[in-house]
């Protein structure tokens, strides 16, 4: 049976009503929740680029990345947003350079209308990317636990911070496996600033500011 995208297909619906909730509750390391996760990336995209980013919903932790990326940047910063999706963080974000980087060409393709002099948008696997210059401030914002290595990869991206630089990562506070791997997250540095943000449909996200010690690169 073919999988429309019109509307959630009965395996998308079957993830969500039974094998979320249940690997929510239970303590399933990332990398059995991986195989999950991905499949029900992969029908998101599939659908619409994750447009349902653009919820209302999502409003809140989008505000709270922003004004982290903007305190502790600086109004003239760079910034590289990993796994950006349609580059919804780049909307009313004050920077001087942004760029986003994706794997999904449909996803890039939607935000590349917004490209100018200042803003790039390059299809790219955060896994293996390297940066051409180094970032006042580098953001995973809700992609981390997509990625096989989620820790190994933040950590090859500390030798593209400028001195004094930051991480900015944005954690759905859904998962066990998520919250473990927030927590073996702080080999990025001391943790700058800290944010619990919720919605009105009770989703929860966790923020963090890393900002990595002088020769941790």
């Amino acid at each position: 049976m073919e999988e429309t995208l019109s509307g959630p297909t009965l395996v998308q619906r079957a993830i969500r009503s039974t094998l979320l909730p249940v690997a929510s509750a239970a303590p399933v390391p990332h990398r059995v929740a991986l195989g999950l996760l991905l499949r029900d990336n992969a029908l998101e995209l599939q659908r619409d680029g994750w447009g349902r980013l653009w919820d209302l919903g999502e409003a809140p932790r989008y505000a709270v990345v922003r004004d982290f990326c903007e305190r502790f940047g600086g109004d003239a910063h760079a910034i590289l947003d990993v796994g950006c999706a349609q580059g919804i963080l780049q909307c009313d974000l004050h920077y001087g350079t942004y760029t986003g980087i994706d794997l999904s060409d449909d996803a890039i393709a939607r935000a590349q209308p917004r490209a100018d002099a200042h803003t790039t948008f390059d299809v790219a696997d955060a896994a293996t990317y390297t940066p051409a210059r180094p970032y006042d401030v580098i953001v995973f914002n809700e992609c981390l636990y997509y990625l096989r290595d989620p820790v190994g990869v933040a950590q090859r991206y500390l030798e593209h911070l400028t001195p004094g630089g930051v991480i900015v990562i944005s954690m759905f506070d859904r998962m066990w496996a998520m919250r473990r791997l927030l927590r073996r997250l702080h080999v990025l540095g001391p943790v700058a600033a800290h944010a619990q943000v919720a919605n009105g449909d009770g989703a929860r996200w966790t923020v963090r500011v890393h900002r990595p010690a002088a020769g941790t690169a």
